[in-house]
């Protein structure tokens, strides 16, 4: 069988972060939020550069770069906008946020490797500077350097213990890790926090399963559905947990709630094949094991 784990968005953290950083005072540090109210909008799918970098006249106002990025941003042309920040930090090379923005920028396009390097720039010039070590933390995190990912989110929860997004995304890396103790630690912190938190759960009952505690991943499951009832992925992972109980039929059922919650689910289909195989029931196996080859684009032998 296999399993689901769930990562989480982030798209507004950083505008709240900046919220954090003045106190809640409504005056918020205005390139940080300005960046991140605009990217809070705008889908994933739509993160990608398409336009074409932008004619600079040499002599303009640093204000008037800044103020065109920023509406580049707000128009979704991000080449544009990391032209202007590119420019704006040759004329003032020891401003955090302006790194800080060019990174978000690059890390909302999915370039980890420049986002880290504006990320890192940042935070040489402000160590303190939070969202910094967050989305330096999440760079690590997308490109699977866990151990990365790791020190910079314990240095966010250091300075915002009560920040669950931090204990889910360091969780999740300790459990890439294989150390899933720890990682149920910071999993029942991020739901302390914040006790509606269905991906915690839900992950935090894969880490369960992986130390053999069976029964209460089902529990953490069962509590995941409760929050989210359409949640395909803790059906999947619940059907797992009885699975490995061999109590097939109940394993059945719980993929059968993936899949009509889900149809092109293939995770599900894979898993309920090997459950109709231990029943012997193998035409439904064969038939499930093929449509998982498709929906996954795997050639797994089905006999």
């Amino acid at each position: 069988w296999y399993y689901e784990a769930q990562l989480s968005g982030l798209e507004s953290h950083s505008c709240k972060r900046a919220m954090k950083q003045s106190d809640g005072n409504s005056k918020m540090v205005p390139e940080v939020c300005e960046v991140a109210i605009s990217n809070a909008i705008i889908s994933r799918s739509e993160y990608q550069k398409t336009d074409t970098p932008p004619k600079i006249q040499p002599l303009e106002p640093l204000d008037d770069i800044k103020a065109k990025a920023f509406k580049a941003v707000s128009q979704n042309r991000f080449n544009e906008a990391i032209t202007y920040f590119s420019i704006a930090i040759s004329l003032e090379a020891d401003n955090k946020i302006l790194y800080y923005n060019r990174g978000d920028l690059h890390f909302k396009s999915e370039e980890y490797e420049e986002a880290l390097a504006d990320f890192d720039k940042a935070i040489a010039i402000d160590p303190s500077f939070v969202d910094a070590h967050y989305y330096r933390g999440n760079s690590n995190y997308d490109l699977e350097r866990y151990d990365l990912a790791i020190t910079d989110f314990t240095k966010v929860i250091l300075d915002y213990p009560n920040d669950a997004s931090a204990f889910f995304k360091r969780a999740y890396s300790k459990a890439e890790l294989g150390d899933h103790k720890a990682a149920i630690d910071d999993y029942s912190q991020a739901i302390r926090i914040d006790p509606s938190y269905s991906w915690a759960y839900n992950n935090r009952g894969n880490s369960k399963a992986e130390l053999g505690n069976h029964m209460d991943a089902i529990n953490d499951y069962n509590k995941a559905i409760s929050i989210l009832p359409n949640y395909a992925f803790a059906f999947n992972n619940r059907g797992n947990r009885y699975f490995d109980l061999s109590q097939y039929e109940t394993a059945i059922t719980d993929y059968n709630k993936a899949i009509k919650i889900n149809p092109d689910y293939g995770l599900a289909y894979r898993n309920r094949s090997a459950a109709y195989r231990r029943l012997g029931q193998n035409v439904k196996a064969k038939r499930d094991c093929e449509r998982a080859n498709r929906l996954q684009g795997k050639k797994i032998y089905c006999n």
